[in-house]
């Protein structure tokens, strides 16, 4: 997540996401979740939504971390719904996958953001371990440049 958010905080949330919202019994539970408290609305955040699905780093400052990637970087990003933006966008993706009569198993993956600026959300192969057809949401990143170790010289 570039800068902004670890490399191991990003694997943990990812990681959390993509199990909530497997295939059989989790995207069942989140969907009559979402069904009777309507968690994924214009009224919340996306980081908000997550947390009261106990979606959330395990380091304590990698969540202020995390809440600013979500609430500053995906609100300034666009999508592939012109005028919608990247935050917008997979807010409305998981509303309208859990309130649909079947809802999806839901993938959360990375787009390199000189690849595609944009937030992408298509239908399609989720995880490589399952065949069902998952909504697949693909959010561009810019990765944090290395740092250069400086040499002393003997």
């Amino acid at each position: 997540m570039g800068d902004m958010v670890s490399d191991s905080a990003a694997r943990d949330v990812i990681a959390q996401v993509n199990l909530r919202f497997e295939a059989g019994d989790s995207i069942a539970e989140v969907a009559a979740l979402h069904q009777r408290f309507k968690i994924f609305s214009k009224d919340h955040s996306l980081y908000d939504m997550w947390l009261l699905l106990g979606i959330k780093a395990s380091d304590p400052p990698e969540r202020a971390r995390w809440r600013k990637w979500t609430e500053r970087y995906l609100t300034k990003l666009g999508s592939d719904m012109k005028g919608v933006s990247g935050h917008d966008r997979l807010v409305r993706a998981f509303r309208e996958n859990l309130e649909s009569k079947t809802p999806l198993p839901m993938y959360y993956k990375h787009h390199l953001h000189k690849d595609d600026p944009r937030v992408i959300v298509t239908r399609g192969s989720g995880p490589l371990h399952s065949l069902e057809e998952h909504v697949v949401m693909s959010i561009p990143i810019k990765p944090a440049k290395a740092k250069t170790k400086t040499k002393t010289r003997r």
